[in-house]
């Protein structure tokens, strides 16, 4: 039976990781057996962090890990990967795109190891399976939200080979995305479940991000580094993704350039 691994790199964030933790413990205790959880501070300062965990003592299927230094965003969401076991799906969850209440449940009812990955979008209200080819697949998986960390599910067993392309990608600002292209890439092709958003994700809890001690001033300029995964796509789908980030993202560039020397 395959589980479920949820990997949470946060930093900064003390009142929506509570939220997250608050709502993600009472499943991950009643599903002990089938769900592993480790959380991995960013050298956060003060002490929120440690007592964060302390009120976690004695579940054995929750950890938390804090990086001696700040490593960069893109590197501790890389960590999650090579922090997984055989036959787990690897879910990267953000700590402030808070969950259901029964998320879990619906999670475990769904996966299945003959998927390689799984998805969460906001344009289908029933599950579907689908086969992405290298073609064209990759634009329309990042159409589909896989951008969004806490929008996908990886089957560790299928990205297994391709893990250390999230560590050489770190620079594109996804991670993530390079480790899913990667594998396609050298399969070929790659089986997907589909699942409604709201299935997975809570609508009424709300957590604002102060940004403030981000890199980016604004969430679009972390795109600047998509051209980076080119080498992943076809002659085809780059020429049409290259004309189409240049249409999207060429300005920000322009406008934050002191950021980018």
């Amino acid at each position: 039976m395959s589980k479920i691994f949820i990997y949470i790199p946060t930093y900064e964030r003390q009142e929506s990781l509570q939220i997250q933790l608050s709502i993600l413990k009472p499943q991950i205790v009643k599903y002990k057996d089938s769900v592993r959880v480790l959380v991995r501070d960013n050298n956060s300062e003060g002490d929120y962090f440690l007592e964060i965990s302390q009120e976690f003592q004695g579940l054995e299927n929750i950890s938390f890990e804090k990086n001696f230094g700040n490593i960069d965003g893109n590197a501790n969401i890389a960590f999650g990967f090579s922090s997984a076991k055989e036959d787990e799906f690897i879910w990267l969850l953000s700590d402030n795109d808070i969950i259901n209440e029964n998320a879990i449940e619906y999670l475990l009812g769904q996966i299945n190891s003959k998927f390689d990955f799984i998805l969460f979008n906001y344009t289908v209200t029933q599950l579907k399976e689908e086969v992405i080819e290298l073609e064209d697949g990759l634009i329309k998986i990042m159409d589909g939200g896989m951008g969004m960390i806490s929008d996908a599910l990886y089957n560790a067993n299928s990205i297994r080979n391709c893990i250390s392309d999230a560590f050489y990608y770190h620079n594109s600002s996804f991670p993530h995305l390079a480790v899913a292209f990667s594998t396609i890439k050298k399969i070929g092709r790659a089986n997907f479940l589909i699942l409604p958003r709201d299935c997975v994700h809570s609508k009424l809890i709300d957590c604002d991000v102060d940004d403030s001690k981000n890199f980016y001033p604004n969430y679009a300029l972390g795109q600047v580094g998509m051209p980076q995964l080119l080498p992943f796509f076809s002659k085809k789908s780059a020429k049409i993704f290259s004309l189409g980030w240049a249409r999207e993202h060429s300005k920000w560039l322009y406008l934050h350039k002191e950021v980018y020397p």
